[in-house]
């Protein structure tokens, strides 16, 4: 029996020390947890439920089903968290959990049927389920606009939808997602024929785009000057080395697992995420000694196998594979790397390394086996961006022209 929201707390609190949080995130806690005491004691709420800490946000100028900023869903979690930990002894917020969108019941063969199409098509399984959320926000939104029956979809319900998305790059992600959406729901759900040609195929030549590329020079310089005052400056570190040394995708580094690594041998064994192809790699010196500084001296005691993990408790892997963006942005500003027109997150430094590996004269088939690309024909697509080679292969202008 809940008595007075002291009680609320003070559980709570305990919870969080028995989890290691960190002093700094206790004190956030802490914080809105006063503002909450206070909340009872002015409104006379003796035995405080959920309905008054809904109450105490809307006071607050939060709206607890759909936090508009990142503060406010902080502070959501924040007592939320409270009602948690007494009725479940955990919290059931934590930082990074993805909390699943909700599925009309109305339109549940459509999403099942949406699933098996995307499991026939042989897709990794991060790709089904970013798809599959796709698809669950999509029926979620008919649901809201009154709409229950696949025949009653009309393009202005698809603009309407994409229109009010605000992000210019998710904008893009859901048209591509509904392209092929819609056409299943016109081809086995006899949705107007209409939907099918809202976003037509625009066939364009990938080459047209070329990769951000960064020289050996600025990737040292950004390695240089990673924040050292980070929670994690040697997690970082590691992190950045390893995708500066090998050329590692993101996806690839952040579900490296400590059984990976031959400590005898130094070799890195692990098969990539996006391929599922198998690959063996020389861990050079500075790697190593980088995971062994990260191992020994910051990374927290868990056992869990993963080798990065968060930084703040309860501590456990990545489920983002964008953490490090901001990251490394901020690390090629203070280097003074011109960033301009250019990609900035692990991805790029990826691309850079295959360029730098041509530019040394790194046979292509070397360049395939470190990078884990599936054909030659992935590598060549940087020859393209190796300036100095392709002035070789100029035709001479005919006299006149």
């Amino acid at each position: 029996m809940i008595t007075t929201v002291r009680d609320l707390i003070s559980h709570a609190k305990q919870h969080l020390d028995n989890l290691e949080y960190s002093s700094a995130s206790l004190r956030m806690y802490q914080d809105s947890w006063n503002r909450f005491e206070k909340f009872c004691n002015i409104t006379g709420c003796i035995n405080p439920t959920r309905e008054d800490c809904i109450a105490f946000l809307i006071s607050r100028g939060i709206f607890s089903e759909r936090p508009r900023t990142g503060w406010h869903k902080q502070q959501v979690r924040h007592i939320n968290c409270l009602f948690d930990i007494w009725e479940t002894g955990n919290c059931q917020l934590n930082y990074g959990d993805k909390k699943r969108i909700s599925l009309p019941d109305c339109f549940a063969d459509v999403f099942e049927a949406y699933c098996g199409f995307l499991s026939n098509k042989g897709l990794s399984e991060g790709t089904i389920y970013s798809k599959c959320c796709l698809a669950r926000k999509f029926l979620n939104y008919l649901a809201s606009v009154n709409i229950r029956d696949i025949k009653g979809i009309s393009r202005i319900n698809v603009y309407d939808y994409v229109s009010a998305i605000e992000s210019h790059q998710t904008q893009s992600g859901t048209r591509f997602f509904l392209r092929e959406f819609l056409r299943l729901l016109t081809d086995d759900f006899e949705a107007s024929s209409d939907l099918a040609n809202i976003y037509p195929v625009i066939l364009e030549n990938k080459r047209d785009t070329l990769p951000s590329v960064y020289t050996a020079d600025e990737l040292r310089k950004a390695l240089g000057s990673l924040n050292a005052d980070s929670r994690t400056p040697k997690r970082d570190r590691a992190v950045f080395m390893l995708a500066i040394e090998l050329g590692l995708r993101a996806g690839d580094i952040f579900g490296l697992k400590l059984s990976y690594i031959d400590w005898r041998l130094w070799k890195l064994s692990f098969s990539q995420q996006k391929t599922k192809r198998d690959i063996v790699l020389p861990l050079p010196d500075e790697c190593m000694f980088a995971l062994l500084d990260y191992l020994k001296n910051e990374r927290p005691q868990s056992d869990d196998p993963h080798i990065f993990l968060t930084g703040r408790a309860p501590y456990k892997p990545f489920c983002a594979y964008n953490t490090y963006h901001r990251i490394i942005s901020d690390a090629y500003e203070s280097a003074g790397v011109n960033t301009e027109n250019k990609h900035r997150g692990l991805h790029s430094v990826r691309h850079s390394v295959a360029v730098n590996m041509l530019l040394n004269e790194t046979p292509y088939p070397v360049i395939t086996g470190v990078l884990g690309h599936e054909s030659s024909n992935t590598t060549k697509s940087y020859l393209r961006v190796d300036v100095e080679r392709l002035r070789t292969l100029c035709l001479e202008v005919p006299h006149g022209c």
